[in-house]
């Protein structure tokens, strides 16, 4: 596909109330595009990280037609007017999970990611880490580009603490049907997430108001019962998948059971996952991911919003 016919793509997305299924094949070919471009960043990735935090978590995942989508629209509304799909720099992306608390360690990180061999570094990152967005969200984004596969890879850098957050505000959608991390609002809830997010810093009264919040909404209840329906069927799903079997679509909603189907070869698990998608639409919560370790307890942690398993509970 030539970036105008990209971008015609994007824009007839963006004004279509139900999108094309010939508009829908469109997109999923050019989200597969960046499969050899996303997994020769993840390797290389994966090979800094080792010389930073050697428990680091690396995944890699095409981003959601659902979510292109919605983003598509929701722009094409905005004052600031519409997105060029060809300009959405995180259709792929790779993210690093540090469990090294120290923050420079980030920083690190991205200059070791800075100084892998072909790439180059497309804007300078944004720096959530230092300066917080207002709704206390933290990690480091930066967009890179290798010169043989001229596809935009956005990487997420974090280390456990900041996931945390990000994943709980993930469950806050799944469980509460809310849309907080596309811009939907829920005052009470995001009054809830900031103060999350400062939990260790909290005043007399805000620290009242937390808990206010929590035993009106029964948040952490809430998340344990998922949690807890969750549990046995994923372990028993995890257990008998196929050695080696490490792109995982995985299949989440709040009244069933996640549900994790693993494959050796990213073309069949991105078939299955479009397939799934074509199936469950509009209701549809499903991702593909890539994973290079075999660790349950690390695949429930970089993605507990979608695995729902007590391997992460917030606390």
């Amino acid at each position: 596909m030539t970036k105008g016919e990209i971008d015609r793509l994007g824009e007839r997305i963006s004004t279509s109330k139900v999108v094309s299924a010939d508009d829908l094949n469109m997109l999923q070919e050019f989200r597969k595009s960046y499969s050899d471009a996303l997994s020769h960043m993840f390797e290389s990735i994966k090979e800094a990280a080792i010389k930073v935090d050697e428990k680091t978590i690396v995944t890699f995942r095409i981003k959601r037609i659902d979510t292109i989508v919605r983003k598509l629209q929701r722009f094409a509304g905005s004052k600031h007017g519409s997105m060029k799909l060809s300009r959405m720099w995180d259709i792929a992306g790779c993210r690093c999970i540090l469990f090294n608390l120290i923050e420079d360690k980030i920083y690190r990180m991205a200059d070791e990611i800075s100084e892998i061999d072909g790439i180059d570094e497309k804007t300078e990152g944004n720096d959530y880490v230092l300066q917080a967005k207002p709704d206390g969200y933290r990690s480091y984004h930066m967009y890179v580009e290798h010169k043989d596969y001229k596809k935009p890879i956005e990487i997420q850098i974090r280390n456990k603490t900041m996931h945390t957050w990000a994943t709980l505000v993930e469950i806050f959608d799944l469980l509460f049907g809310l849309g907080i991390k596309e811009g939907n609002k829920n005052n009470i809830l995001q009054d809830f997430l900031l103060l999350y997010s400062r939990k260790d810093e909290l005043s007399p009264l805000e620290r009242e108001r937390f808990i206010k919040i929590e035993q009106e909404k029964q948040i952490f209840k809430s998340i344990c019962d998922a949690f807890a329906k969750n549990y046995a069927k994923v372990r028993q799903q995890w257990a008998s998948r196929s050695q080696g079997a490490n792109y995982l679509v995985i299949e989440a909603g709040k009244d069933y059971p996640t549900t994790i189907n693993a494959f050796t070869n990213f073309n069949e698990a991105e078939d299955y996952y479009y397939t799934q998608y074509l199936e469950n639409r509009p209701n549809t919560n499903i991702v593909l991911v890539y994973s290079a370790k075999s660790d349950f307890s690390q695949i429930s942690f970089a993605y507990s919003s979608m695995v729902l398993s007590d391997e992460n509970l917030p606390t």
